[in-house]
């Protein structure tokens, strides 16, 4: 598929989403009556774009798997987001990572280098369980986990 094929497809969530944060803004839809459908092919291209400030999205669903293992970002954090697939970030560099108050199944982090804070706060399952596999993490900044419901 071409790129202008693929530009064609996105959809006006992940646009909006696109021009925000390629302005340096946080992608905010908590104000929304739902949360808006954010495909993780279309955070992926974002993502490998290098955004400046890197990806910064809030209250939205992330739907299918989202890898981003192998990149080098500022920061990844989708807060008050419902991530439907996995969310791969195995051997990549972070500035910071956080999904706060998010709800998703798996996160892989393992062999990332994180230069900043790991915050899950009051994260918990999308549906029955949520993992972290955090194994060989270097974490330079702390780790925040306070309420989080993991399984």
């Amino acid at each position: 598929m071409s790129d202008a094929t693929e530009l064609a497809t996105i959809n006006e969530f992940e646009k909006a989403a696109t021009d925000r944060i390629r302005a340096g803004d946080i992608a905010d839809f908590r104000q929304a009556a739902t949360k808006p459908i954010i495909r993780a092919a279309a955070l992926r291209r974002l993502a490998l774009s290098a955004p400046v400030c890197g990806i910064r999205i809030a209250g939205a669903r992330v739907e299918g798997d989202l890898d981003l293992s192998c990149t080098s970002l500022p920061a990844v954090i989708l807060s008050d987001c419902d991530i439907a697939g996995k969310l791969d970030m195995s051997n990549a560099h972070i500035g910071a990572l956080s999904i706060e108050r998010s709800r998703f199944s798996y996160l892989s982090t393992r062999g990332a280098k994180i230069d900043g804070p790991f915050d899950f706060s009051d994260s918990g399952p999308l549906q029955t369980e949520a993992w972290i596999d955090a194994s060989k993490t270097f974490i330079r900044g702390g780790v925040l986990g306070c309420r989080a419901k993991l399984k």
